[in-house]
C-alpha cells in the first residue's frame, strides 16, 4: 500500500510541473500580447489553472490505488485512457467553475481540455511506467 502511494504521489508531482511547465508559457505570450490590463506574474496564473486539475487527478488516483487494492489487481494499459479522461475531466470542470460563470469561451474550453488532458496522461503514463520498473512486467 505504501508502495502504491508513493508511485502516485511521484507521478502527480511529475504531471503538476508538467502542467506548470506547459502553462506558464501561454500565459505569458498572451501576457506580451495583450495591451491592457494588469499583469500578474505568468508562473502563479498557471498554479491557479494547473493546481485544481492535479488535485481532480489526485481524487481519480486515490480511486484507482482503492480500486486495486480491494481487488487485489492492477488496471494495467486502462490507466492511459483513465488518465486522459480524467484530464479532460479535470479541465472542463476547472472551466466549469471559472470561466463558463461569465460567458462561454469555446477557446478556454479547449485550451483547459487539452492541458487537463496533457497532465492526465502524463500522470497516469508515468504511474503506468514506475509501477511496471518497480514490478518489473
Amino acid at each position: 500500500m505504501l508502495t502504491k502511494t508513493i508511485v502516485a504521489a511521484v507521478s502527480s508531482s511529475i504531471g503538476l510541473v508538467a502542467g506548470h511547465l506547459a502553462a506558464s508559457l501561454p500565459i505569458a505570450v498572451m501576457y506580451y500580447v495583450a495591451a491592457d490590463g494588469p499583469i500578474f506574474p505568468a508562473p502563479l496564473v498557471a498554479l491557479l489553472v494547473v493546481v485544481p486539475i492535479a488535485l481532480f487527478l489526485l481524487l481519480i488516483q486515490g480511486t484507482v490505488v482503492a480500486f486495486e487494492l480491494i481487488s487485489h489487481t492492477t488496471i494495467g494499459l486502462a490507466l492511459l485512457p483513465l488518465g486522459f479522461a480524467a484530464g479532460i475531466g479535470g479541465g472542463w470542470s476547472l472551466y466549469a467553475l471559472l470561466v463558463a460563470p461569465y460567458g462561454a469561451h469555446v477557446g478556454w474550453l479547449l485550451g483547459l481540455g487539452a492541458l487537463g488532458a496533457f497532465q492526465g496522461a502524463l500522470v497516469f503514463g508515468s504511474q503506468l511506467m514506475i509501477s511496471r520498473c518497480r514490478l518489473g512486467l
